[in-house]
């Protein structure tokens, strides 16, 4: 405990030092401030006891896809601004992402940015290249992840569900054109888009 808790401390002193003067930490009551050292060191410290460790739902939060894809440390992500949270969390401080949960930090220019993205806006693709964006992260119902995999630029390297993966095409020469499922097996994309086509002609043909 002694050890995780002078980690804990390390932490959250790495935490402080890079919160910027729009957190207007000067500005809080100091009972607010030890209660929020507590919380960022419960929450980022490395190997925390077993009771202080945050669960998050599979079902909910790309916790399969982050395990399984072993992302590049070194990779700049655009993802749900919601989940940006859970990956500062389990990547913190190696991986940056685009957007998380505190959007009023952001400001309204940058907010309109992510919403673009997310809606696939004019300009969506410009700001993805702009921040040097190469992972993309989405839940499978979202307007860009249905737009992402219509796309000859991106394809899809992960889907289990509850997330997919996207990275840039460009990157799949040499490579097979496949897809890794949740189960962690492969599946190649044409024949996923074959099925995907038998299954609606046969739901026409149900109809009819």
């Amino acid at each position: 405990m002694a050890e995780w808790l002078r980690q804990a401390g390390r932490k959250f002193n790495q935490v402080a030092a890079a919160m910027t003067e729009t957190d207007q930490i000067s500005r809080w009551h100091p009972a607010s401030i030890l209660g929020a050292a507590a919380v960022i060191a419960l929450l980022y410290a490395p190997h925390p006891p077993e009771k202080f460790r945050p669960e998050f739902d599979p079902k909910s939060f790309p916790v399969a896809a982050v395990q399984r894809m072993h992302l590049d440390p070194a990779a700049r992500i655009f993802t749900y601004d919601q989940w940006g949270d859970y990956l500062i969390y389990s990547l913190y401080p190696k991986t940056k992402v685009f957007m998380d949960g505190r959007s009023d930090y952001y400001g309204s220019e940058f907010n309109q940015k992510y919403l673009d993205v997310i809606t696939v806006s004019y300009g969506w693709e410009k700001t993805l290249a702009r921040f040097g964006v190469d992972t993309i992260l989405m839940p499978p119902s979202t307007p860009l992840a249905g737009t992402l995999k219509e796309s000859a630029r991106w394809r899809v390297v992960y889907d289990d569900g509850v997330a997919v993966v996207f990275r840039p095409s460009k990157k799949t020469a040499g490579t097979t054109n496949s897809i890794t499922a949740g189960d962690g097996s492969c599946r190649d994309r044409e024949i996923t888009k074959t099925e995907a086509s038998d299954r609606r002609i046969t739901k026409n043909k149900t109809k009819t």
